[in-house]
C-alpha cells in the first residue's frame, strides 16, 4: 500500500519517518543549489582551497558570496508562547503608549495574561485599598477650635498640674539620693515650663484681642480697617517679656547677657588682620 512507508516512531508520537525524510530531501536540495552556484564545488571543498584562490573565484564570479541557507524550523513552544500572548492581548489592559484600554471578548471572562511575561517590580499587581488615618484634631469635619470653651472644659487639668508641682517640691525636699533628686528636678522643671508658657500665651492673646477691639472701634468711627502685621505681633511679645523681667527684677541681668552675646557676634564677624611677611 501507499501508506506502508509511514510507520509510527519508537516514541509513539506517530509518523516520525515522514518528517525525517522530508528534512533530508530539503538538505539535499540546498546542497545541490550551493554546488550549482559555486561551480560544482561543495562547501567542504571550497573551505579546503587556499585563501588567494577563493578570493580570485569571488572576484571573477565563479564563487557565490551568499551564505548557505538553513531550514528555519520554529519550535513548537515559541508558537505556543505567541498564541498565549495573543490571547492575553485580548484582555482589558492598557497599551504601552498609555492609550485606551482594549475591550474584552466577554465581560464575564477573567483577566488573563501569559505566565511567561515577567511582572515589573514597580507594577501594582493587586490594588489594595489604602488605609487613611484621620486625626479628629486637624479634621474640618470636627469643626473649628473654640479656645475659650476648650480652656473652660479642661480647666481641671491645669489645677491638677498645679497640685502635681507642689507635690514634687515636697518630694524633692525629702529625697536624699542624688539620682532620684535629678529625676524629680527634671520633671518639676518641665511642668513649671509648661505652665509658664501657657500663662505667657494667655497674656499675649489677651493683648492681641484688646488691640483688635481698638481696631474695630476705630472702624465704627469711620477709620480704615487693617490687620495686625507680624512686626506688631513681635513688638507685643517683646513688651510682655520686658514687663515680666521688670516684675522679677532681672532686666539688668538680661540686658548684660544680651550685650555680651551681641559683642561676641560682632567679634566673630570682624576680619582678622593679616600678619606681616616676616611672621613677627
Amino acid at each position: 500500500d501507499e501508506y506502508d512507508d509511514f510507520k509510527p516512531t519508537s516514541g509513539g508520537q506517530g509518523w516520525g519517518n515522514y518528517d525525517e525524510d522530508e528534512e533530508e530531501d530539503e538538505e539535499d536540495d540546498d546542497e545541490e543549489e550551493e554546488e550549482s552556484d559555486n561551480g560544482g564545488l561543495t562547501s567542504a571543498e571550497i573551505k579546503a582551497l587556499p585563501l588567494r584562490e577563493r578570493m580570485e573565484m569571488l572576484r571573477t564570479g565563479r564563487l557565490s558570496a551568499k551564505k548557505p541557507s538553513r531550514p528555519s524550523a520554529a519550535p513548537a513552544r515559541k508558537q505556543a508562547w505567541a498564541e498565549d500572548e495573543d490571547e492575553a492581548g485580548d484582555d482589558d489592559e492598557e497599551d504601552d503608549n498609555g492609550g485606551a484600554k482594549k475591550k474584552r471578548k466577554s465581560k464575564n471572562r477573567p483577566l488573563e495574561q501569559s505566565s511567561r511575561k515577567k511582572v515589573s517590580r514597580h507594577r501594582e499587581v493587586l490594588q489594595v485599598k489604602k488605609r487613611q488615618i484621620r486625626d479628629p484634631r486637624f479634621d474640618n469635619a470636627s469643626g473649628s477650635l473654640n479656645y475659650d470653651l476648650f480652656r473652660k472644659s479642661y480647666g481641671f487639668l491645669e489645677e491638677y498640674q498645679g497640685s502635681e508641682i507642689d507635690q514634687l517640691k515636697k518630694q524633692l525636699k525629702k529625697e536624699k539620693k542624688a539620682s532620684k533628686k535629678a529625676e524629680i528636678t527634671a520633671a518639676l522643671q518641665k511642668l513649671q515650663q509648661d505652665r509658664s508658657e501657657r500663662e505667657r500665651d494667655d497674656r499675649i492673646r489677651g493683648k492681641v484681642q484688646s488691640r483688635k477691639r481698638e481696631i474695630r472701634e476705630r472702624v465704627r468711627n469711620g477709620g480704615k480697617a487693617f490687620h495686625l502685621k507680624k512686626s506688631e505681633l513681635r513688638k507685643i511679645e517683646l513688651e510682655d517679656k520686658y514687663e515680666q523681667l521688670k516684675k522679677s527684677g532681672k532686666v539688668q541681668k538680661f540686658l548684660a547677657k544680651k550685650r555680651k552675646h551681641n559683642a561676641s557676634k560682632d567679634h566673630k564677624a570682624m576680619p582678622f588682620r593679616r600678619p606681616p611677611a616676616g611672621g613677627h
